[in-house]
């Protein structure tokens, strides 16, 4: 293990930066913030309902309409956790920490470097530029996607959406995986990578009306 660390040192960030974002999105979840949203109530109406009767919507039509995907996995939750404000919660902890994740593998493509590993001094216009950072360990790209998975562990809003079981903390977690998928499919040519990809960008539609911008 200590080999490894030495070797990808990114990743053991990385894993400071989710125990992080962890920490600030699951602390007291139960009673912070008190009572709940009009929104999140009905939410777990539509929750409970669903486990009742086993009719899981694509598309809810009550409070404005709203779509299926966030309230199908608070049912879900709810059916493990038991009928409490939390279990609806605990859905928006979870991908708003998972969606850290996603920034630092953005962060990853939209800066990579050609021909810079860890510690290495890239070829090309880019690679000259890179050089040795953090005692030679990580290249810009790696510092890069760790700042920014920092930041976003640490945002306040998008905390405070993690918080709550409002289905908007949905758009950044596919949103930050779908484009950054997509464009290591460019790099790579991976037919894997664009069919995750387009599975997250797909998805992402089911998840809050701005994602409809995302194209």
């Amino acid at each position: 293990m200590s080999n490894l660390i030495r070797k990808h040192p990114e990743f053991a960030l990385l894993a400071i930066a989710l125990a992080v974002a962890g920490f600030f999105r699951f602390f007291q979840i139960a009673s912070l913030p008190p009572g709940l949203w009009s929104v999140e109530a009905m939410n777990g109406n539509n929750a409970v309902e669903a486990l009742a009767t086993g009719h899981f919507k694509i598309f809810y039509p009550e409070n404005n309409g709203r779509e299926g995907l966030f309230i199908n996995i608070q049912a879900l939750a709810v059916w493990l956790f038991g009928n409490e404000a939390w279990a609806l919660r605990i859905v928006s902890a979870i991908i708003g920490t998972l969606t850290v994740l996603g920034v630092w593998l953005l962060g990853r493509e939209l800066f990579h470097d050609k021909g810079a590993g860890n510690g290495e001094q890239g070829t090309g216009n880019s690679g000259r530029n890179v050089g040795r950072n953090v005692e030679g360990l990580l290249n810009r790209s790696d510092l890069i996607a760790l700042a920014s998975a920092f930041l976003i562990a640490a945002s306040y809003w998008h905390v405070n959406f993690s918080r709550i079981g409002f289905r908007a903390i949905m758009v950044p977690f596919f949103l930050s995986f779908g484009i950054a998928l997509l464009l290591r499919a460019l790099r790579t040519g991976s037919i894997p990578m664009t069919v995750l990809g387009g599975l997250a960008t797909g998805l992402g539609f089911h998840t809050y009306i701005a994602f409809r911008f995302a194209p």
